[in-house]
C-alpha cells in the first residue's frame, strides 16, 4: 500500500522536477551565459545536492514515515533534474552513466509490490540506489568536484 502511495502521489516521476526547472529558469534570465568555470561549480553543487538526496533516502528504515519517504523521493527527482539540467551546460559532463543507473532504480521501484513494507521496500532496491550513488560519485570524480564524491 505504502508503495502504491508513493507512485500515485506523482513523486517517484518527478513532480518536484518541474519546480526545480523553473527555478532553474528563473536564475538563468539573469546575466547571459555562464563560464565553462560557473557551469562546472554549477553542476557540482547539484551534484552534491543529488547525492545527498541520496543519502536522505539510503536512510529511510522501517521507523521512517511515508512523508519521510515522499520527502526523500522528492528530493532525489528535484536534484536529479537540477543535475540534468546544469549537465547540459557541461561538455565534459557525463550524465549517461547516471540516467541509466537512475532509471534501473526506476524500473526496481516499479516491480516493488503494493504490500511490501517500507523495510522490505528498500531491501529490493539496496543494489540499484548504490549503482545510483557509485555513479553520482564518479561523476563527480570525474568532473574534479571537490565536495561531489563521498
Amino acid at each position: 500500500m505504502l508503495v502504491k502511495s508513493v507512485r500515485l502521489a506523482g513523486l517517484w516521476h518527478g513532480k518536484g522536477a518541474i519546480a526545480a526547472t523553473g527555478l532553474l529558469l528563473l536564475s538563468s534570465c539573469g546575466g547571459g551565459t555562464p563560464t565553462t568555470e560557473d557551469a562546472q561549480a554549477t553542476l557540482c553543487g547539484n551534484l552534491k545536492l543529488f547525492g545527498e538526496s541520496l543519502q536522505t533516502l539510503a536512510s529511510i528504515d522501517r521507523s521512517s514515515s511515508v512523508t519521510e519517504l515522499n520527502d526523500a523521493l522528492n528530493s532525489v527527482n528535484t536534484s536529479l533534474s537540477a543535475v540534468k539540467q546544469s549537465a547540459a551546460e557541461v561538455k565534459e559532463a557525463k550524465i549517461n552513466e547516471l540516467d541509466r543507473a537512475y532509471q534501473n532504480l526506476d524500473e526496481a521501484v516499479k516491480e516493488i509490490p503494493n504490500d511490501a513494507t517500507l523495510a522490505d521496500a528498500f531491501s529490493s532496491i539496496e543494489d540499484e540506489l548504490k549503482a545510483v550513488e557509485d555513479a553520482e560519485s564518479q561523476m563527480g570524480i570525474d568532473l574534479n568536484c571537490s565536495d561531489a564524491a563521498q
